[in-house]
């Protein structure tokens, strides 16, 4: 319990440092929301009433306290570039995509990496461990968004299995879910070969053979739980990553998620919708590293004295 309160306490400065770095880069880009509309006739007085009423004239320092009093309050402001609407509905809509892409991927990805590490090191040197090697170094190099196209290129266009992208059924999510995965799947794939490797090496492993007990015995209270150390140590920063990084998958795909809604919304300088929604995908990466520290804690107990 107390490793995990350290943990919780050592998040909450990376969070609101997040907080306050977005917010500065945001204000100190050239420009403001109001700014566009110079374009569409609207006078400049109109517009220096705009900036005061919404506190953009004030000093940065001012003007940050009051951000971060307002989300003290769970007020995350309107979108200026939206029709004024609340930045906490937009935020809500766009969460629930990419969070169901995300976890999906990360989890086919950690299925087919474990398999593919622990099949390719108990053949290692062989045949299949030269082809999954080649697969995996392969698919971890190519980029997402070429995968994509291919995808689409052959299953929707071509062999019209499914739609080419859209959001709301069951058979929308196939494709952007197998490419964001694959990438995760070759890094799992290599580090739980090497750990295997090297564990399968270790003298207590040879002594277990020399012992008699059985290859499943060996494999599932000797190589096993030590080797997935190392593997359920990288998937927290790469669920994290997969999660924050789905830009490509969501726009390819027309997934009206929130890395999209992140993207979309720096042209048009709506700052609300930047700073909330860069602090969600900070908060989603943070947590996801808490749970892989405490499932660490719980594999291996000497690691809450590291922590």
């Amino acid at each position: 319990m107390n490793f995990v309160l350290r943990r919780i306490l050592f998040f909450i400065p990376a969070l609101l440092g997040v907080v306050i770095v977005t917010f500065i880069i945001g204000r100190l880009a050239p420009g403001d929301p109001f700014q566009q509309l110079i374009g569409l006739g609207v006078d400049n007085d109109t517009i220096e009433e705009l900036r005061h009423h919404y506190g953009f004239d004030q000093p940065l320092w001012q003007q940050l306290f009051t951000y971060l009093g307002n989300l003290a309050q769970g007020d995350l402001g309107i979108s200026f570039a939206r029709a004024n609407m609340r930045v906490v509905d937009l935020i809500q809509m766009s969460i629930g995509p990419t969070l169901l892409v995300g976890v999906l991927s990360i989890t086919l990805g950690a299925f087919i990496g474990v398999w593919l590490g622990l099949w390719s090191a108990l053949r290692r040197g062989k045949f299949v461990d030269k082809v999954i090697t080649a697969a995996v170094s392969f698919f971890g190099a190519m980029p997402g968004f070429v995968l994509s196209y291919f995808m689409i290129w052959g299953l929707a266009v071509g062999l019209k299995w499914l739609p080419p992208g859209g959001w709301g059924k069951p058979e929308n999510l196939i494709m952007p879910v197998i490419v964001a995965a694959l990438a995760p799947a070759a890094f799992i794939a290599r580090v739980c070969r090497s750990s295997m490797v090297e564990v399968l090496r270790q003298e207590y492993v040879t002594v277990a053979r020399a012992k008699g007990l059985s290859p499943f015995h060996i494999m599932r209270w000797h190589v096993l739980k030590n080797g997935f150390i190392p593997v359920i140590t990288v998937i927290g920063p790469l669920a994290g990553r997969s999660i924050t990084g789905l830009f490509f998958v969501e726009r390819i795909f027309g997934i009206p998620g929130l890395t999209s809604l992140t993207i979309e919304a720096i042209p048009s300088r709506d700052y609300s919708v930047i700073q909330a929604s860069t602090l969600m995908l900070a908060t989603i990466f943070i947590i996801i590293n808490l749970l892989v520290d405490i499932l660490n804690t719980m594999i291996d107990p000497r690691t809450r004295s590291i922590g």
